[in-house]
C-alpha cells in the first residue's frame, strides 16, 4: 500500500472504526429559540480556534419578562453619527479627505450598517459603505465580533481597516445606552478638510445675475390630473339695456391652472349654442394682459448678440438675465376664487355664489376654509297668471255669462245654496230674505228723501233693491236693481250677508246706498246666528274694556225704576262713539223693556260703569 500513489482511489480507509459520517450539528434550542452552540469544537478541531459567538447581554428591566434579543429590540436601532480619514496621494490641493457616516448598529442580532453621506460633485461612490451583517474586531481579536459595549460618543472604531470616530447620536440612542449604565460622551463638532472648504468657497464666489429658470409642469400635471375644482357663478346684466341675471359654471383645472366657464342656458332663453362663455384658458387679473400680439409673451428673453467676425452659430443667442422689455402677468388661482368674491372675466364682473363638495374638500385640506354659506341669488318663481274673467255679455246674470267661459257645451248655471242658509224650519219663517231699508247718499235734493229696501235671499245669496213709493215725490219706485250677486266696491268679492248690518254703505252700480235699520226677523235671525256686531255679549265686551274717561260719558242718572227711554240711550251710545249702530241697536235690544225703553241700571251694573 505505502507503494502505491498518493492518487483518489489508491489511499487506504485507516478509520474503519468509524461507522457515523453525518455532518456535525451546530445550532441547539434553549427555550424554543435556536443558537449556535458555542460547547462543540470549531473548524479548526480545538477549542482554542472556535470564533466567539457571544452577542450582547442586555439586562432586564423591572417587571419585564424575559425574551429573546431578535423579539425584544425588533426594530430598534441605535444610529451615531461620525467620519473617517481618508489620505488623498499625488495632489498638492490636499493631503487627506474626511467622509462623513452614519453608523447603525440594530439590537436584535448586533449587526452593522454605514451609509456614507451623499454629496455633490464629490466623485466618489458615495451611499452604503458597509452592509448590514455583524463585523469583527480587528487582529489579534478578529474572533470576535463587535457588541454595544464598545460603541459610544467619542470613541473609535475599527470597521475592515477604516477607523470611525463617533461624533454624536441621536436621542434614541443616548437614552438607551444610558439605561445600560453607560455615560454617554460629549458630543464633538465634525471638522471640515480643505477640499470641502475650497469648494464652498468656490460656490460662494459664484453670483449669476439671473439662475437658470426651471419650469416645471410635470409634476403639477401628474400630481392633479382630471382634478378640477366647480363653482357657481352670477353675472348680474340687469343694469345693461336689455339685460338680465345670467348663471354660469366655472370650473378651474389643477393640472394647468387654466379656467373654463359655461353659461347655464334656461329652456326658452332664446340663446342658442353649446354654452361656451370662456374657453379654457389663463384668465387674467388685466385684461390688458390678453390683447398682447404673439412673440410678446414669453417665458424667456433671448437677445441676439451677432456681430461681423462671428461665425460660430451658437454664439449668436443668449439669455438675457436682466430680462429687457419683460413683465409679469398676474392670473388667477385656486387662492383666489372663494364663495363672496367677484373676478373680472374680460370686463364682467362674475359674483361667486356656491360650489360642489370636490371644491370644498381641496380648500378644507389646502387652506383650512371651513366656511362654504352659498349665496342665494335665485329669483322666487314667479306665481302662475290669473285669468281674469271676461264681463258679463248683459245676456242674463253673471252666472249665465261665466257658463260660456268655463264651458264649451252651454249649460244652464248650476244653483249653490247660500252660505247663511238656514237648516231648521222654525227659522224659515221669514222667507229665507234678509230686509233692510236704506237711504241713497246723494246731495241732489232730489234724491234725498227717496228710500229703498234691500233684500238678501239666503237661499242663493242674491241681493235686490226696490224703491219705495212715495205721493208726488216725481220718483216711480218699484224694482230698483234686479236680483242678483253683485261685487263689491274694489271687485275683489261679492257681497255677502256679513256685510249687510245698520250703518253699512253698499255700492250698486255707482250708486251707494246706507242701511238705516232692519225689521224684526232680519235682527233676530242675525243676533241668533252671531253675525258681525250683532252679538250683546261682544258689544257689553267692547264696551267694558273701554277707556275711563269714555265710560264716564255714559254715566247717565236713569229714572226711579233704572230705566231711561230707548231714544235717549241710543243717543248717549252715538255720542260715546265706542261702539257702532248696528251694535247700539243690538245692545238696546238686549236690555228693552216694555212701552219704548231700556233697562239702564242693568246695562251700567254689565259694563262696569
Amino acid at each position: 500500500m505505502s507503494g502505491l500513489p498518493f492518487l483518489p482511489g489508491n489511499s487506504a480507509n485507516l478509520n474503519l472504526g468509524k461507522t457515523r459520517f453525518h455532518k456535525s450539528q451546530k445550532l441547539v434550542f434553549h427555550n424554543t429559540v435556536a443558537q449556535i452552540d458555542t460547547t462543540k469544537p470549531g473548524i479548526g478541531g480545538s477549542p482554542a480556534a472556535r470564533p466567539d459567538f457571544k452577542m450582547t447581554a442586555y439586562p432586564l428591566q423591572p417587571g419585564q419578562a424575559a425574551q429573546p434579543a431578535w423579539l425584544a429590540f425588533d426594530r430598534q436601532v441605535l444610529r451615531f453619527f461620525g467620519h473617517f480619514q481618508e489620505s488623498v496621494e499625488e495632489t498638492n490641493g490636499e493631503n487627506f479627505r474626511l467622509r462623513y457616516c452614519t453608523i447603525l448598529f440594530y439590537l436584535e442580532d448586533d449587526t452593522f450598517q454605514v451609509n456614507e453621506k451623499v454629496t455633490d460633485n464629490s466623485g466618489l461612490n458615495q451611499g452604503t459603505l458597509i452592509r448590514r451583517h455583524r463585523v469583527p474586531k480587528p487582529a489579534p481579536n478578529d474572533d470576535k465580533f463587535y457588541t454595544v459595549e464598545e460603541l459610544n460618543v467619542g470613541q473609535e472604531i475599527t470597521l475592515y481597516g477604516r477607523t470611525f470616530l463617533l461624533t454624536s447620536c441621536d436621542d434614541f440612542t443616548g437614552d438607551f445606552i444610558t439605561k445600560l449604565g453607560i455615560r454617554v460622551g460629549d458630543s464633538i463638532d465634525a471638522p471640515i478638510d480643505s477640499h470641502t472648504t475650497k469648494l464652498q468657497e468656490t460656490q460662494s464666489q459664484k453670483h449669476p445675475l439671473r439662475p437658470y429658470e426651471k419650469i416645471d409642469s410635470l409634476r403639477q400635471f401628474l400630481e392633479h390630473d382630471r382634478q378640477v375644482l366647480r363653482f357657481y357663478c352670477l353675472w348680474d346684466d340687469t343694469r345693461s339695456m336689455f339685460g338680465d341675471k345670467r348663471y354660469m359654471v366655472l370650473h378651474y383645472f389643477l393640472a394647468d391652472d387654466q379656467i373654463e366657464v359655461m353659461e347655464v342656458l334656461p329652456s326658452n332663453s332664446g340663446r342658442d349654442g353649446t354654452g361656451m362663455f370662456y374657453r379654457k384658458a389663463k384668465l387674467a387679473k388685466d385684461v390688458a394682459a390678453l390683447s398682447k400680439l404673439p412673440g410678446a409673451k414669453t417665458p424667456r428673453t433671448v437677445l441676439n448678440v451677432f456681430s461681423k467676425g462671428i461665425t460660430d452659430n451658437k454664439s449668436r443667442n443668449i439669455l438675457d438675465s436682466l430680462r429687457t422689455g419683460g413683465t409679469d402677468d398676474d392670473y388667477y388661482t385656486d387662492a383666489d376664487l372663494s364663495i363672496g368674491t367677484s373676478i373680472q372675466l374680460l370686463g364682467r364682473e362674475i359674483l361667486i355664489c356656491d360650489c360642489d363638495e370636490f371644491t370644498q374638500a381641496h380648500y378644507r385640506n389646502k387652506y383650512g376654509v371651513t366656511d362654504f354659506t352659498s349665496i342665494n341669488v335665485e329669483e322666487p318663481a314667479a306665481p302662475p297668471a290669473q285669468r281674469a274673467p271676461p264681463p258679463p255679455t248683459g245676456y242674463g246674470t253673471e252666472d249665465d255669462s261665466m257658463v260660456s267661459v268655463n264651458r264649451l257645451v252651454l249649460q244652464p248655471p248650476k244653483k249653490f245654496p247660500g252660505a247663511y242658509l238656514p237648516s231648521r224650519a222654525e227659522d224659515v219663517e221669514g222667507g229665507n230674505v234678509l230686509r233692510f231699508f236704506a237711504r241713497l247718499n246723494s246731495s241732489d235734493p232730489l234724491h234725498v228723501d227717496r228710500r229703498f229696501i234691500v233684500s238678501y235671499y239666503l237661499v242663493d245669496d242674491s241681493i235686490s233693491i226696490y224703491e219705495k213709493q212715495f205721493r208726488n215725490s216725481g220718483m216711480r219706485g218699484g224694482k230698483f236693481l234686479e236680483r242678483g250677486k253683485y261685487p263689491t266696491a274694489d271687485g275683489s268679492r261679492n257681497y255677502g250677508a256679513h256685510d249687510l248690518f245698520k250703518g253699512s254703505q253698499l255700492t250698486f252700480l255707482s250708486h251707494t246706498f246706507t242701511l238705516i235699520y232692519a225689521d224684526e226677523y232680519t235682527m233676530t235671525f242675525m243676533e241668533k246666528y252671531s253675525f258681525p256686531f250683532s252679538s250683546p255679549d261682544g258689544a257689553l265686551e267692547k264696551l267694558s274694556a273701554a277707556p275711563a274717561g269714555a265710560k264716564a260719558s255714559l254715566k247717565k242718572r236713569p229714572a226711579q225704576d233704572g230705566s231711561m227711554e230707548a231714544s235717549r240711550m241710543r243717543e248717549i251710545l252715538l255720542q260715546s262713539g265706542i261702539i257702532n249702530e248696528q251694535e247700539i241697536e243690538t245692545v238696546m235690544r238686549a236690555f228693552s223693556t216694555t212701552d219704548g225703553r231700556v233697562d239702564f241700571a242693568s246695562f251700567l251694573a254689565r259694563i262696569g260703569a
